[in-house]
């Protein structure tokens, strides 16, 4: 058994605490809604509260080459699950940095929903998400 104090020789202290809080954070998440939240939503998070942020230059090379679609983020849609969850973590920064934790738990109860949450279309919360990620990542 991986426990923190005995890792194993494929983890680190830090990497089964990163795992442990993603997987905790699947749990609090399915306590706020235990409904059908998108995907995007449950491990964006997920990933962003374990600390696992994304290479820069992965994001930056990404959303050049061609920028997912908030739809495409879910597992379904056949996108590399490299990029679904980076792309997760970024809306989840997005969220946090511009919006704060009140208005993240009120998407997780809503279950993504942006009009009600943030008062924007779908479509235009993600071109203030795209810029976000541009201005921060794209070099």
């Amino acid at each position: 058994m991986v426990t923190p104090l005995n890792p194993g020789p494929k983890h680190t202290f830090e990497t089964v605490l990163q795992v442990a809080t993603h997987e905790f954070t699947h749990l609090v998440v399915d306590a706020i809604n235990e409904d059908n939240i998108p995907i995007w939503l449950d491990e964006g998070i997920a990933t962003y509260e374990a600390g696992h942020s994304p290479n820069p230059q992965f994001i930056s090379a990404q959303a050049e080459r061609n920028f997912p679609d908030i739809t495409d983020l879910n597992f379904n849609s056949g996108i590399d699950s490299g990029i679904m969850y980076a792309f997760s973590y970024t809306m989840i920064e997005f969220i946090v940095q511009e919006f704060g934790y009140d208005y993240l738990v009120e998407l997780v109860a809503t279950a993504g929903d942006f009009e009600k949450v943030f008062n924007l279309s779908e479509t235009e919360f993600q071109q203030v998400w795209r810029e976000f990620v541009v201005a921060k990542y794209v070099q």
